[in-house]
């Protein structure tokens, strides 16, 4: 058995969800290796040394220069702010270490093609945290066109959705940071929407959009007004290179929903729906028939031997097969997907999109 020491930098909600994740593998896969929680990063000494505790990380430090020049260290998990992204995933790259970074990769498409180029030169495995990728429907659509099951693609439309901003109450937090800082549903929604089309349909070779803020001022904790200088929604409308053209739609202020996330695929030989609230499921139509089959992907976990059938995979079952698959790419020595050059990607769509933007 092979065991991976693992730094978690940043204790809040996502360093808490890719502990758990990490720390899961063995429950749902049989295989050659484990992730050991050796280290957790955060910046508030006690909350640190308490949440290591709760999670079960045999280190606590507050020192992120200290993380990358352990030996014992095998990979760095990033969780923090996204301006914090490039620095400290480039450090750790130079350091040899092996990088699992949260989306979006970096605030900028420089930073972000500077470390796809600095993990291709150190031959370093560097995955990013695009877990949408992995719910059985999504993965079962992704064979489907692979195969040319529907044909050439020719339109698609998505939606990622929430409702989180709609209050003018709601404090402002770093959702309402600058873009410089990395603030704004399009990195934050958008980066996931855009990876998902352009991995399930193919690269853009252009995109075009509407951005819209609710409430360009809001109140901060200490009762501070400060200016929102980032998007709330998006609207965008995109043409690949294949020549297929769609839209793709992110929102804070999509009052009433919490949590929706479709993508439609429409192709010569047929068309793929996917909805979040059924990631087991994907719907499909062959040829120009009307009828639309409901296929049961819940299998669609390879190598998965637990809750992998009958049971329906909750938010955080994603996550797992993603850190699943990273660690599988350190394991073999194979490329990672989606890899920090996938990344770069989206990171140059989302500066292309403001860009192009009308408000």
């Amino acid at each position: 058995m092979k065991n991976y020491n693992i730094a978690v930098i940043g204790g809040g909600f996502m360093g808490q969800t890719h502990s758990f994740s990490a720390q899961s593998i063995p429950f749902f896969y049989n295989c050659g290796f484990r992730a050991v929680l050796h280290t957790l990063c955060g910046r508030n000494p006690q909350k640190t040394e308490k949440q290591a505790r709760r999670y079960g990380f045999l280190n606590a430090v507050c020192d992120f220069d200290s993380v990358i020049s352990n030996p014992e260290i095998d990979i760095v998990d990033i969780c923090t702010p996204n301006p914090l992204h490039y620095p400290q995933a480039k450090a750790a790259i130079l350091a040899g270490k092996h990088v699992y970074c949260d989306k979006p990769l970096c605030v900028t498409a420089s930073q972000a093609d500077e470390l796809a180029e600095l993990s291709e030169k150190h031959s370093v495995c560097c995955q990013v945290t695009f877990q949408h990728r992995f719910w059985p429907g999504l993965m079962h659509a992704k064979e489907i066109l692979d195969a040319g099951g529907i044909g050439n693609i020719t339109n698609f439309r998505a939606v990622f959705l929430h409702a989180s901003l709609v209050d003018k109450n709601r404090p402002y937090a770093w959702r309402n940071a600058p873009v410089s800082e990395g603030g704004g549903v399009l990195n934050d929604l958008g980066s996931h929407i855009l990876d998902l089309i352009m991995y399930l349909c193919g690269d853009a070779e252009d995109i075009n959009a509407m951005i819209k803020t609710l409430y360009p001022i809001r109140r901060d904790e200490n009762g501070e007004m400060l200016d929102v200088l980032s998007d709330d929604a998006a609207y965008m409308l995109l043409k690949l290179k294949n020549g297929a053209c769609g839209t793709a739609e992110v929102s804070k202020i999509a009052t009433g929903l919490s949590d929706v996330l479709k993508i439609e695929i429409h192709g010569t030989d047929g068309a793929l729906f996917f909805d979040f609230d059924k990631p087991g499921q994907l719907k499909y139509s062959v040829g120009n028939s009307n009828e639309i089959r409901i296929i049961d992907c819940q299998p669609k976990y390879p190598g998965s031997d637990f809750l992998n059938s009958a049971q329906k995979p909750g938010w955080a079952r994603a996550h797992i097969h993603s850190y699943y698959t990273f660690l599988s790419s350190v394991f073999n020595k194979t490329a990672p997907s989606p890899s920090f050059a996938d990344a770069a990607k989206v990171q140059h769509l989302i500066e292309t999109a403001r860009k192009n933007a009308e408000c």
